[in-house]
């Protein structure tokens, strides 16, 4: 029961992280607002998953998780849509993203994911 409470509690705070104000659709709010805030305990150094990185700008383009311009090809945004098999954030760590987040995600890819 422990763990699920510890899971539980880190979800509910991250979700708090990400609701202190809008997420815009440019990098430099994607990576503080979502990528530090819900991803980087797994998708960070020395993490589960830091295999599939989500630190650095280029980190996004070296899988590729992003196609510049095109969302519905980008793994990331099938990611957190949950429009793909894996989903993320997983279920056993937390909510998936608001509708809000992954609009601006998916605007961002779609307006060439740049690098502002």
């Amino acid at each position: 029961m422990g763990v699920v409470f510890m899971c539980a509690s880190f979800a509910a705070a991250q979700d708090q992280a990400v609701e202190n104000g809008p997420v815009e659709a440019t990098f430099k709010s994607i990576q503080t607002q979502v990528f530090q805030a819900r991803c980087v305990k797994c998708h960070g150094p020395g993490g589960l998953e830091s295999k599939i990185p989500l630190v650095k700008y280029s980190d996004l383009f070296a899988k590729p998780l992003v196609v510049a311009g095109d969302s519905s090809a980008s793994l990331l945004y099938r990611m957190v849509s949950r429009k793909d098999p894996l989903r993320m954030p997983p279920f056993v760590t937390g909510a998936a993203l608001s509708e809000e987040t992954i609009g601006a995600i998916k605007s961002w890819i779609d307006q060439g994911a740049k690098d502002n």
